[in-house]
C-alpha cells in the first residue's frame, strides 16, 4: 500500500516538522489546497527520524476526518507513539505518555475522573470574580503608560495566575513554571530549547512539583495538587510519574493556548476594525465573538494518533501502526465545517470549530475554564482599552503543535487605574 501511496500523493516529500513551515502561523493555504486535492495524505518521514517512528505518518485536513478519528480511540491510540511528531520531541515519549494526554483507556478514562472533579461547572464559574479582579489589577499595571507588550504583561500572567491558582502553586514559584511551559511547549523553538531543552524543563517541573505533592500529601489543600497527590484508582494512588505528568499536561495546556488565544484574538479584532468597532457596540455579541476567535486562532495546530488495527478514513486504507496527525487549524476553515471559513465574523450564528478537539474521549478538559478566562478578559480590555493597536508585529515562538506567542507590542489610550 505505501508504495502505491508514495507514487499517488503530491504532498508526500513536505516535511511537517519543519519548522519553518509555521514561522507564520499555520500554513493556512497549504492545508486548502491539501484538503481540495488529497484530504488522507501520506508523508514520508523525513531523515533523521528514530526507527520507531516507522516509514512516515498520514495527515487530515478535513473536519469530518478528524472527528471521526477522535471518536473511535480503539482504533487510535494516543499511547503507542505519544500525540506529537516525533513522539519524542517533548522530553522524550516517556514523559508524554505520563500525562493523560498520551494515554489510552482505561489509564486515560481514570486519570479524566480524577482531574474532572476539579474542573466542575461550578467550580470554574466561582473562579469568574477572582479573574475580573486579576486582570483588573493587570490592566490597572500599564493603563496609565499607554502601551505595553500585551503577551507579558496581560495575556501570559493572566492564565499562569488562574491555573497555578487552582494547582495550588506558589505565587513565588510561578515564574519558573511559565518558564518551563514555553520550553515544553515550543519545542521546535531553536533559541528557545538552546536555553532550556524541553527533556530538561520536563524534568525540572517534574522535581518541583513532585516536592509540592509531597508537601500536599501531608497538609492537604484545597487544590488540584492534593487532589492529584491523593486520588486512588483502583485503590491505588497514581505511580510519581503519572502524577507529575497530570500537573505539567494541566498547567502547561491551561497557560500556553489561553495565552496564545488572548493575544491572537487581540490582534485579530484589530486587524478587522469592523468587527471590533460591532462588539463594542453590542457587547451581547461576545460569546459568539470568543467561539469564533478560538476557531480563527486555531492555537492547537494538530494532535497525532496512531492506527491499531487496519481501517480507513476518509476512504482511504490506513494500516495498523500508522502515524495519523490531525491537522486542526485546517479544520477549522473548512468549508464542510462552516460557511465562509476564510472570514473572521464574530455575528456568525453557528460557529462550529476543532479548537478544544473534535470530540471523543481526549476533547478538552479545561474548554469551560479557558471560555471563561476568554470571556472575563475580553470584556475587561475591550471596556478599559477599547483603541487597542499593535505598534509591532507579535514575536511567535517557533513550532507546528501549538502556537505560542513571545511578544506583543501594543498601544491604547491611556486611562485611569481604578478608583482613581
Amino acid at each position: 500500500m505505501l508504495a502505491a501511496v508514495e507514487t499517488t500523493y503530491p504532498f508526500r516529500d513536505i516535511d511537517f516538522s519543519d519548522m519553518t513551515l509555521f514561522v507564520d502561523g499555520p500554513p493556512y493555504e497549504l492545508f486548502r489546497e491539501m484538503r481540495a486535492v488529497a484530504p488522507v495524505c501520506w508523508s514520508s518521514a523525513p531523515a533523521g527520524w528514530p526507527d520507531f517512528e516507522g516509514p512516515g505518518y498520514w495527515n487530515l485536513t478535513r473536519a469530518a476526518d478528524i472527528a471521526h478519528v477522535s471518536r473511535h480511540p480503539e482504533l487510535f491510540s494516543s499511547w503507542d507513539r505519544g500525540v506529537t511528531f516525533p513522539g519524542d520531541a517533548v522530553g522524550g515519549l516517556d514523559s508524554i505518555r505520563a500525562m493523560m494526554i498520551g494515554k489510552d483507556h482505561p489509564e486515560h478514562t481514570s486519570q479524566r475522573k480524577v482531574v474532572t472533579s476539579v474542573f466542575t461547572q461550578r467550580r470554574v464559574n466561582a473562579l469568574a470574580p477572582v479573574m475580573r479582579e486579576r486582570i483588573g489589577a493587570l490592566i490597572d499595571g500599564v493603563i496609565e503608560r499607554g502601551e505595553c507588550d500585551f503577551v507579558t504583561d496581560i495575556a501570559g500572567p493572566l492564565p499562569m495566575q488562574m491555573v497555578a491558582d487552582l494547582l495550588g502553586v506558589p505565587e513565588a514559584d510561578r515564574p519558573r513554571l511559565f518558564r518551563w511551559t514555553d520550553s515544553i511547549v515550543a519545542f521546535g523553538d531553536a533559541a528557545l530549547q538552546a536555553e532550556l531543552p524541553a527533556a530538561l524543563a520536563v524534568a525540572q517541573a517534574s522535581e518541583y512539583l513532585m516536592e509540592l505533592d509531597e508537601e500536599r500529601i501531608a497538609h492537604p489543600k484545597d487544590d488540584l495538587i492534593t487532589v492529584i497527590g491523593t486520588a486512588e484508582v483502583d485503590g491505588e494512588r497514581l505511580a510519581p510519574d503519572q502524577r507529575a505528568g497530570l500537573f505539567i499536561q494541566l498547567f502547561a495546556a491551561g497557560v500556553d493556548t489561553t495565552r496564545a488565544t488572548l493575544a491572537l484574538g487581540i490582534e485579530a479584532l484589530a486587524r478587522h476594525p469592523d468587527q471590533r468597532r460591532a462588539l463594542l457596540a453590542d457587547p451581547s455579541l461576545l460569546p459568539g465573538a470568543i467561539e469564533e476567535i478560538n476557531r480563527w486562532t486555531s492555537v492547537v495546530q494538530y494532535m497525532r494518533r496512531t492506527a491499531t488495527a487496519d481501517t480507513e478514513i476518509g476512504g482511504q486504507p490506513v494500516r495498523a501502526g500508522d502515524g495519523v496527525v490531525m491537522w486542526h487549524a485546517s479544520a477549522n476553515r473548512d468549508p464542510a465545517l462552516l460557511d465562509d471559513p476564510e472570514v473572521f465574523d464574530i455575528r456568525r450564528t453557528r460557529c462550529p470549530h476543532q479548537a478544544f478537539g473534535a470530540g471523543g474521549r481526549h476533547h478538552c478538559l479545561g474548554a469551560p475554564l479557558a471560555r471563561l478566562e476568554l470571556t472575563v478578559a475580553f470584556e475587561e480590555i475591550l471596556r478599559r482599552m477599547p483603541d487597542i493597536e499593535l505598534t509591532a508585529p507579535l514575536r511567535r515562538l517557533t513550532g507546528n503543535w501549538l502556537q505560542s506567542v513571545a511578544a506583543m507590542p501594543v498601544a491604547f489610550t491611556p486611562g485611569p487605574r481604578r478608583g482613581r
